[in-house]
């Protein structure tokens, strides 16, 4: 889950290591937009892709009509177009802050390398 069990609020991973050296990186970094989906919707799209895009077979394999499954699959888009705008205004904001100097530059790189992904 991408949100804390104790109060609903977004969590953000602090620390990446890697499995050959070791080496460990420490900064807040986003995850990634489709890892932020609710876990359902990320089934959803990976059932989807398995099924080369097949909406109708999609539907057949949920036991739902075409129209439902597409109001589903447009429900994500949605989802994914509003955490595509906010990663923009996170960008945005970082670019003020490191601005002002609140924030250094190699810091905010990372995040919004993040962000792109």
């Amino acid at each position: 889950s991408t949100h804390c069990a104790d109060c609903r609020g977004e969590l953000h991973v602090s620390v990446r290591t890697c499995a050959a050296c070791g080496l460990q990186l420490h900064a807040e970094l986003p995850y990634p937009r489709l890892a932020r989906l609710p876990a359902a919707d990320r089934k959803l799209l990976e059932d989807f892709l398995l099924l080369a895009g097949n909406l109708s077979q999609l539907a057949r394999e949920y036991g739902i009509s075409r129209p439902t499954m597409r109001q589903r699959i447009d429900r994500v888009i949605n989802t994914l177009h509003a955490l595509r705008s906010e990663d923009a205004r996170r960008s945005e904001s970082l670019l003020t802050e490191i601005e002002s100097g609140r924030l250094a530059p190699e810091a905010a790189a990372r995040t919004l390398r993040e962000l792109q992904s």
